[in-house]
């Protein structure tokens, strides 16, 4: 089993170290005209708690505006036990552009504020076992940098406090001169067929690899393959394969071991489920067996922390919050979330819609930095079950004159096909919510807070293929294709309030003044949408209060505004079995 804190659970090796903690750490308000290798090795004026990022109140420092160019530093000591081995040091992500430094030389760079990146130490260290490591953070306040709902100077509406610098886990990790470098997973057509390609790093003829697969604590089945090439091709394929679904979560873990002889090399874990998801008119089909979505807005944000969760349960915490509420799923809005997520949704059978974080200015900078996100991002996240939908854009954010720019339309197509090339097994969302240009799904929004509204704005959306409140137009090149199944992928967005709360809060439409009152206007909104012919899934907004916008159905610090058993009461009126 790969253990939950693991900041790379599709790909699990024991040997490694957590650079967490304190850092010492600096603003640079003005060091444009001031050498890298000089503000490298100035004395730090702070100390820092990473992952936080610094605008938060866990960091320890909480910092107020958009700083736009700060660094962080600390010392490493070397176990003792890793003599002869490569040292590789990892970040789960920095936001934006990284520069890493050892003992004042820099090793190499980084952009992008959700993509994992790595870099092998040995060369640079030599013998070392102690050194000092420092990560240099440029985050401009652009609009061309995909930055989803983070505001560009202070939160406002439904727009939160900026995450910069380091916001997911750094780690080194010890790996033997031979070793397995990656692990490729390769779904097969039929439920109980897949495979992986396995990157060796130096392949002999002397070598072996065998592969162990479990399902629980049972072993299910060990091969072993000679190691000839650097990339080997290794099948699986098992009998009455137990299939992944919310239901049933089954998760296959698989153990690679490199082998010279009877010395053991290497051994690293993955997993791999067996499930296929297909689309009908009448909604998802998830292992052959039609699927209704009831989804819950999730934007992972957490209260003093920001991106990150207070702790690496955080995740678990939430998913499990979602299902008590009777939610089989989220969407992930305008995050690419930390992969301990994704792992806690593959074991927890919660379904996820991944969405990208936008851009708010067109250009080509701004398209080739959404693209390299979504090509890593494909890379990093290609084979968790629990991913069943994919959404490249939200409401048009960044590209608000796609309804009339050719330029637009014609680049939205172009990374829809891109993304289905890269990962055909997935259906996609190009723009969701409205403007459809290409799409396996139709989606909607609506923030209508009474039945006979919301359902003026179903039969609107349906017969006139119009939505929201300024009638925006549903598909752009005509009528929605008939064959595809709608979605209603946000409404409610009720704000309540705690009685003694008198802090700014943004929400849509009136506040219920009392608990009763929010209860009843749920369930004529629930009762509703059990009416609506022809929908296929929804998504409930949302999930939690983040700062000022307060329409979750839990508070921000996650503590319940209403009974969860009492909203699962109203969910489990949807496809009863599901």
């Amino acid at each position: 089993m790969i253990p939950g804190d693991y900041p790379r659970p599709r790909l699990y090796r024991s040997s490694w170290q957590s650079l967490n903690g304190p850092w010492e750490f600096n603003f640079c308000e003005d060091c444009s005209r001031t050498p890298l290798v000089v503000l490298v090795s100035a004395p730090c004026q702070h100390t820092i708690q990473v992952p936080f990022a610094p605008e938060t109140n866990a960091s320890g420092v909480e910092v107020t505006g958009r700083p736009r160019k700060f660094f962080y530093r600390r010392q490493v000591d070397l176990p003792a036990n890793v003599s002869g081995q490569r040292i590789v040091l990892h970040f789960g992500a920095v936001d934006y552009v990284a520069e890493v430094w050892i003992d004042n030389k820099k090793i190499g760079s980084h952009s992008g504020g959700y993509a994992p990146f790595s870099f092998d130490l040995t060369p640079v260290l030599g013998r070392k076992r102690h050194f000092s490591l420092a990560v240099t953070v440029t985050d401009e306040t652009s609009a061309e940098q995909p930055r989803g709902k983070q505001a560009e100077q202070e939160p406002f509406a439904c727009w939160y406090t900026a995450v910069s610098g380091i916001w997911q886990e750094v780690w080194l990790e010890f790996v033997p001169e031979v070793a397995i470098e990656s692990i490729t997973a390769r779904p097969g057509p039929d439920s109980g067929t897949t495979g992986f390609d396995v990157r060796i790093s130096r392949p002999e003829e002397a070598l072996t690899l065998s592969m162990e697969v479990s399902l629980g604590d049972a072993a299910i089945s060990r091969r072993e393959f000679p190691v000839s090439y650097p990339v080997l091709r290794v099948p699986l394929e098992l009998e009455d394969a137990q299939t992944w679904s919310p239901a049933t979560p089954n998760l296959y873990y698989v153990r690679f071991t490199l082998n010279r002889g009877n010395e053991q090399l290497d051994s690293v874990e993955t997993y791999t489920a067996f499930r296929t998801i297909a689309l009908r008119q009448d909604g998802l089909y998830l292992n052959g067996k039609r699927y209704f979505q009831k989804l819950i807005l999730m934007q992972g944000y957490w209260e003093g922390t920001g991106y990150t969760p207070p702790d690496s349960g955080g995740f678990e915490r939430d998913i499990q919050a979602a299902r008590a509420m009777g939610f089989n799923g989220c969407r992930m809005h305008m995050k690419f979330e930390d992969p301990r997520f994704y792992y806690a949704a593959d074991r927890h059978g919660f379904l996820v819609w991944e969405e990208a974080p936008a851009f708010f200015h067109f250009s080509e900078r701004a398209r080739s930095a959404y693209l390299k996100m979504w090509v890593d991002m494909l890379r990093r996240n290609a084979h968790h079950p629990s991913i069943v939908v994919r959404v490249l854009c939200n409401e048009s954010w960044g590209i608000g004159e796609v309804a009339v720019s050719a330029e637009m339309q014609n680049w939205l197509r172009e990374l829809f096909q891109l993304v289905k090339e890269i990962d055909p097994g997935r259906p996609l969302v190009a723009n969701d919510g409205w403007e459809h240009v290409i799409s396996d799904i139709i989606t909607f929004h609506t923030y209508e807070h009474t039945p006979e509204a919301l359902r003026k704005e179903w039969q609107t959306a349906r017969k006139n293929g119009r939505c929201g409140i300024e009638r925006k137009v549903l598909w752009i090149t005509g009528s929605p294709p008939k064959h595809l199944p709608w979605v209603l992928s946000e409404f409610g967005g009720i704000t309540y309030l705690r009685a003694e709360d008198s802090s700014p809060s943004w929400g849509y439409q009136d506040v219920p003044p009392h608990e009763e009152a929010l209860k009843v206007r749920l369930r004529a909104i629930f009762a509703e949408l059990a009416q609506l012919d022809g929908l296929t899934g929804w998504c409930y907004t949302q999930f939690s209060d983040i700062e000022q916008e307060k329409n979750g159905l839990l508070y921000s610090d996650r503590s319940a505004k209403i009974d969860p058993a009492w909203i699962r009461s109203l969910v489990a009126d949807f496809d009863p079995g599901n």
